[in-house]
């Protein structure tokens, strides 16, 4: 079974409706519409964790008006099909997911599909260097204020 530190619960809070504890286990509610349910609190913030990388995905390709299967699918096969705007995506993606939640290089590379941890470096880089990316990623904050801003409740 994975499991995951409950240190990276600080990165999750302003995803979470609830967290508690059960007489079986634990429970959580996360925005928007996720409920997980364990027996223990490090497999719980486990599927928070994945829960929470996709639907930053999801936002990401909405904001950039990108399908979200293309944005997740092999890269390999991106290759073929999905052009700048897909690629531009999956770097802000990657930007967003390592700066802002502290998401290790394994787990972005496992949610784009990423092979190795260069294309994840290269990646990084870009977004913090290259002018169309930053106007892009400013976009995606504007549209989703809480993914810049910790502070920031993606939920009421």
């Amino acid at each position: 079974m994975y499991k995951a530190s409950i240190a990276v619960l600080d990165g999750y809070w302003q995803w979470l409706r609830y967290i508690k504890p059960t007489e079986t286990g634990w429970e959580a509610e996360v925005f928007p519409k996720g409920v997980f349910k364990t027996d223990n609190i490090e497999t719980l913030v486990f599927y928070i964790g994945q829960y929470i990388m996709k639907e930053i995905t999801w936002l990401v390709a909405d904001a950039l008006d990108v399908c979200h299967n293309d944005v997740i699918k092999n890269i390999s096969h991106m290759r073929r099909s999905g052009g700048r705007d897909v690629t531009d995506a999956r770097m802000i993606i990657i930007y967003i997911l390592y700066k802002k939640f502290s998401v290790s290089q394994q787990m972005v590379c496992s949610i784009i599909g990423y092979k190795n941890h260069t294309s994840f470096i290269h990646a990084r880089s870009q977004v913090e260097n290259v002018k169309e990316l930053l106007d892009k990623r400013d976009l995606v904050y504007k549209r989703y204020p809480f993914l810049r801003d910790h502070k920031t409740i993606c939920h009421e």
